[in-house]
């Protein structure tokens, strides 16, 4: 799959620390797709590395559950209400893999 274009639909949840260790409690919303898909090509640059690597392996009409640390979302890097250092969650529908 990688490399391969998918559309997925997801929306996302900056994660307030609770304890080292510890789930995550969900903070506000900082993106949501709605009904219209994000497509994308899995592993390339241009979205978080995440969110990608969470895609590997999905089934059309698969929906699973990310927590992606900050390492793997935005880093050290502010963007779109997400303060530096955030661990995000993502919930992902996998609508669509291009062959």
């Amino acid at each position: 799959m990688r490399g391969h274009r998918v559309g997925v639909q997801f929306k996302v949840w900056l994660c307030k620390p609770l304890m080292p260790g510890a789930r995550c409690q969900l903070g506000p919303v900082v993106s949501d797709t709605g009904l219209v898909p994000f497509s994308f090509k899995v592993g390339a640059a241009g979205v978080v590395r995440g969110l990608s690597a969470g895609c590997v392996g999905m089934c059309e009409g698969e929906t699973r559950a990310l927590i992606v640390p900050a390492a793997l979302g935005y880093g050290r890097t502010e963007t779109d209400g997400v303060p530096v250092g955030s661990t995000l969650r993502f919930i992902v529908t996998m609508r669509r893999v291009y062959a």
